[in-house]
């Protein structure tokens, strides 16, 4: 009866670890993407704001939030791109943010700089019913340490894009 019990005990525990594993991996890379469809409209400024809150994030870890632009004619846009605090901005200091739209990187550098007030204009042609793809990239350096453990960072991307005449 001692046997089956430590066996039991055994399995039990090893079947824990597991399932522990896998939580683990699930809620580590759970912040590894975000999407966001938006809809210019053809006659007047589009406004849409994204909230976002970055933790646990460490180095060489990226976190994407992915805006998919649609439109339903060809149409050239002005796009503008502003960051505002909304909590915690402790991490900033420590992330660098990749601007990249189409597959171009267009703008690219400390997110404290954005945070403090950096506004970055996009010029976007729009084809019809073909979408244009918006890639906000939050990386931690591989040469962040121990200092930016437990800490995160809330702000919103105010995003408003106007038709060019």
């Amino acid at each position: 009866m001692t046997k089956k019990l430590v066996y039991g005990l055994i399995f039990s525990l090893i079947a824990l670890t597991i399932a522990g594993i896998v939580i683990g991996i699930v809620v580590l890379n759970s912040q590894s993407s975000f999407s966001k469809e938006i809809e210019l409209t053809q006659d007047g400024a589009t406004q849409e704001n994204l909230s976002i809150n970055i933790e646990g994030v460490y180095p060489t870890k990226s976190v994407e939030y992915s805006v998919k632009f649609g439109s339903k004619a060809t149409k050239s846009y002005d796009v503008e791109l502003s960051f505002e605090q909304s909590g915690e901005t402790d991490m900033a200091q420590y992330l660098e943010l990749s601007i990249v739209l189409n597959g171009d990187t267009v703008e690219s550098g400390n997110l404290q700089d954005f945070l403090s007030g950096k506004v970055v204009a996009l010029d976007l042609a729009m084809q019809k019913s073909e979408p244009a793809v918006l890639i906000l990239r939050y990386t931690m350096p591989s040469e962040v340490g121990n200092e930016a453990q437990n800490l995160s960072v809330d702000f919103i991307v105010n995003i408003t894009a106007n038709p060019e005449n």
